[in-house]
């Protein structure tokens, strides 16, 4: 994936998520649920996705058969990134409830 498009995949998930926490401190239930569910759910998914297969990425693994270390590094710190991104969504959204 291009970083253009995961620069605006990330944005629209985090736009998503203010746009909950905004809907639900104007105390909008069906605003926040309707902004904050996707975002939550994508989110998670990814980072829940990518932590199931984490064992693939690993030095002999089955996406790395060749062993590099730096492919292993750029996966732990991408589950590292997804699952701030996932924490990040969950709690602003669940401090914008209502």
């Amino acid at each position: 994936m291009s970083k253009k498009a995961l620069v605006i995949i990330v944005a629209a998930i985090v736009a998503s998520a203010i746009a909950a926490h905004v809907a639900g401190r104007m105390h909008s239930n069906a605003a926040w649920l309707a902004f904050g569910v996707p975002s939550f759910l994508l989110s998670g998914w990814a980072f829940a996705g990518h932590l199931v297969t984490l064992d693939d990425d690993a030095p002999d693994g089955f996406s790395n058969v060749d062993g590099s270390r730096s492919f292993w590094r750029s996966s732990l710190i991408e589950v590292f990134a997804k699952g701030v991104l996932f924490v990040f969504v969950a709690v602003v959204e669940i401090s914008g409830g209502s």
